[in-house]
């Protein structure tokens, strides 16, 4: 399933993804109307778990890349932070994505679906990464709000590489802003570029608004 949205003249891919469930139809009104329940990207929750034993010195982006072969996951490759040098054996073992997760956060860096596509990327490297300029012209709701993200960043074993400070902004809804994407955030109080780390996109019958945590480039 592919989720499109936007507004006359700006309409892009808000979500891709497969459709795992459905609920059993209701009347409501004239309107016949049932749940979809959506993973983002490919069901990979039913591949079998994986254990495959890697030689001492092995790179982390060598045993990423062998995980996702061999399960037969479309992973998108970015870059990669700190590409860890295993100095012993090392056994990928368990169910492909938890394993990814794992040497994710061994690396620093980031797995996540970017509009349906599995992504393994370090924010800050993508430079080439689409590019918004949210202003209160543009969308922007409110004002955003900074705040500290975690006084462990100053201790290296905790430092996910994204610094001391986040922002947070509201806009209506907007296909542009996803993670990865970069945005420069100009309002009355602040002007500021940033990466989107995580955010979500809603709809509550009435208003329909994307609200997302930056980063600071």
């Amino acid at each position: 399933m592919e989720l499109f949205a936007g507004y006359h003249g700006d309409t892009g891919l808000l979500l891709s993804g497969t459709i795992f469930r459905t609920t059993t139809p209701t009347l409501q009104d004239a309107d016949t109307a049932y749940v979809l329940r959506v993973l983002e990207g490919q069901d990979y929750t039913r591949l079998p778990k994986q254990n495959i034993t890697f030689a001492a010195g092995t790179y982390a982006d060598v045993i990423i890349k062998e995980v996702a072969r061999r399960s037969g996951m479309q992973l998108d490759f970015v870059s990669i932070n700190k590409n860890k040098r295993f100095e012993e054996e090392y056994t990928a073992e368990g169910h492909p994505m938890e394993i990814l997760s794992s040497l994710a956060t061994e690396t620093k860096t980031s797995l996540f679906y970017l509009r349906g596509r599995l992504t393994f990327a370090f924010v800050f490297a993508g430079r080439n990464a689409e590019l918004f300029s949210l202003t209160p012209q543009t969308g922007l709701i409110g004002s955003p709000t900074v705040a500290s993200r975690d006084d462990d960043w100053q201790d290296e074993d905790d430092d996910d590489g994204y610094g001391h400070w986040s922002f947070s902004c509201t806009s209506i809804l907007n296909y542009h802003l996803t993670t990865f994407s970069r945005v420069d955030v100009k309002s009355k109080y602040l002007t500021h570029g940033m990466y989107v780390i995580n955010g979500e996109h809603t709809f509550n019958g009435t208003e329909a608004r994307t609200e997302f945590e930056g980063i600071e480039n």
